[in-house]
């Protein structure tokens, strides 16, 4: 059934909307807009569709990695639904055997610490961590669907927002020590890299009030360090199958499926422009927004009806003419600090194939079990895990040799490719070495290339990493101004919040695939029914 049409009453002219960033949320808004009956135009400054959505299939044995955004939990009801919708299969990320390890360990000062030691440590933190969290919102039946209708103490936010986690973990150690509890240094510094890991930035570069908010609330009340696992993440039971990329491609046929006739573009009809960089916007007479933009060595510039952005907040500051698009809408102006300031993640994951399967190369810092979870250190990487479970060769076959990715970020993510490269290599020699003096290079990797993909603050699909100060600006934002959007995967959104008779539980969510395809259904649904109000009232004058 061809979709109802948003169209113009003067004109019957098909509502038209540009959307700028061709990623998962860019890809969501254009097919749910063009469900709606509006014509549609993306428009991808690069040559490669899906932003932070990146397969790499450059490995030995047809297996592949994640550049980019990696697994899928239980509870991202968003992701998983768009997936049994476009008929992209996922596939569970476990080990097909079920006879590896997947809890956490720590390397930190030479020595290997399990999940339980670390629990344990933790739990003392944990209490203190709570006791901030208790006193930071004030107490409410109402539901909570959004994070800027969080009921805040003010003042709490306010102070936790201006503090580092750098300063705030300090401040708890020392409170703990005040109270005669043990606090060992090895769990702040534990702390502060799985924690900087997760958000992709230093522990001073990161906002106090993130962390405190962003931790699993029910995990952290029982003393458990899976607390530092974001809301919504906890399981991260499912992958698609072949890689994220296959849920572009589905994207990328359903808008292409339902183009138009070719009655107003420049090449045919194409509703995706890729390697196509908008240079200019503009606000027009009659509420409408000029688009300028390049393709094929030449400039075009085309109207819409509506706008909807979905890149980075650091890419979007640099198209030329946004500031004064949004500057039109009086609810926009609060949030252009936070576009124009807003701190991203500075984040590389370098990717390395084994000769072996990794989980019995780290069965030698797992007491000879094999293991397949993550290792938090403080050996260069901040994170190393198995990337490769339950994965089949290009035959489907049981592969012999695997994939470790190793998360690097901070101001150590800016080294050079080879030289992050050499350092995560050398720093997995070093911790199996420790167990097993035979260790060499050549034992444990294959001699194939490894993949570093860099996710920092000027690169496309990087995410929001709030500095001090930035966090309640951010939970603040509203991403809808009129007949324009300001989207994306960025948009915090409330995982869980149980009402009870202690008041609320809050858990927010910031940066994952399945916040960036609730966040192109919302900015399509606001638009069809911006419209529907508007047309409305010209029929009723």
């Amino acid at each position: 059934m061809a979709p109802k049409r948003s169209t113009s009453p003067a004109t019957g002219r098909r509502k038209s909307i540009a959307i700028i960033g061709g990623g998962l949320t860019g890809l969501v808004a254009a097919k749910q807009l063009q469900a709606k009956g509006f014509a549609v135009t993306v428009f991808e400054d690069d040559a490669r569709l899906g932003g932070h959505i990146k397969t790499e299939p450059a490995f030995d044995e047809g297996l592949f990695c994640e550049a980019g955004a990696e697994l899928i939990s239980g509870k991202h009801e968003h992701i998983i639904g768009l997936a049994k919708e476009l008929g992209v299969e996922l596939e569970p990320f476990a080990s097909s055997s079920g006879s590896a390890d997947t809890s956490t360990l720590l390397h930190f000062k030479g020595k290997i610490i399990t999940q339980g030691q670390f629990e344990e440590a933790f739990a003392v933190l944990a209490k203190a961590i709570t006791r901030d969290e208790d006193q930071l919102y004030l107490r409410t039946e109402q539901p909570i669907s959004r994070a800027r209708e969080i009921p805040w103490n003010r003042a709490k936010a306010t102070a936790l927002d201006a503090m580092s986690l750098k300063d705030y973990l300090a401040a708890k150690q020392r409170e703990l020590h005040a109270e005669g509890h043990e606090v060992p240094d090895w769990l702040i510094a534990a702390v502060s890299v799985a924690y900087g890991g997760e958000i992709g930035q230093d522990a001073d570069k990161i906002s106090a009030l993130t962390f405190v908010t962003m931790l699993n609330t029910s995990l952290l009340r029982s003393g458990s360090a899976h607390a530092l696992e974001m809301p919504g993440e906890e399981d991260q039971i499912y992958r698609v199958r072949g890689g994220n990329e296959e849920l572009i491609s589905a994207l990328v046929n359903r808008v292409l499926a339902t183009t138009p006739a070719p009655d107003r573009f420049h090449d045919g009809g194409n509703v995706i422009r890729h390697s196509t960089p908008v240079t200019h916007v503009n606000h027009i007479p009659g509420n409408r927004v000029s688009v300028t933009y390049q393709t094929h060595g030449q400039q075009w510039s085309e109207q819409f009806d509506g706008l909807v952005t979905t890149m980075s907040m650091s890419s979007l500051r640099q198209i030329p003419g946004i500031q004064d698009v949004l500057k039109k809408h009086s609810t926009a102006r609060a949030d252009m600090q936070a576009i124009n300031t807003m701190q991203e993640s500075d984040v590389s994951k370098i990717t390395l194939q084994t000769r072996t399967l990794p989980a019995q190369l780290l069965a030698k810092l797992n007491d000879g079990k094999p293991h397949e979870g993550i290792i938090y250190t403080d050996t260069g990487p901040q994170t190393i895990w198995v990337s490769s479970v339950n994965q089949r060769t290009s035959q489907g076959q049981t592969p012999r040799t695997g994939l470790i990715t190793c998360y690097v970020c901070g101001e150590t993510s800016r080294l050079p490719a080879k030289e992050k490269a050499a350092m995560c290599e050398n720093a997995i020699v070093r911790m199996l070495r420790e167990a097993d003096p035979s260790v060499t290079r050549d034992t444990i990797f294959n001699g194939h290339a490894p993949v570093v993909s860099d996710w920092t603050g000027k690169q496309e699909g990087c995410f929001v990493s709030p500095a001090p100060n930035q966090f309640l600006p951010l939970c603040n934002f509203e991403p809808n101004h009129g007949n324009i959007v300001t989207t994306g995967s960025f948009i915090p959104v409330i995982v869980n919040n149980p009402t009870n008779d202690e008041g609320i539980d809050i858990d927010i969510q910031l940066g994952y695939m399945n916040n960036a395809v609730k966040a192109g259904s919302d900015a399509a649904e606001y638009l069809s029914q911006y419209f529907s109000r508007r047309q409305s009232l010209l029929l009723a004058g």
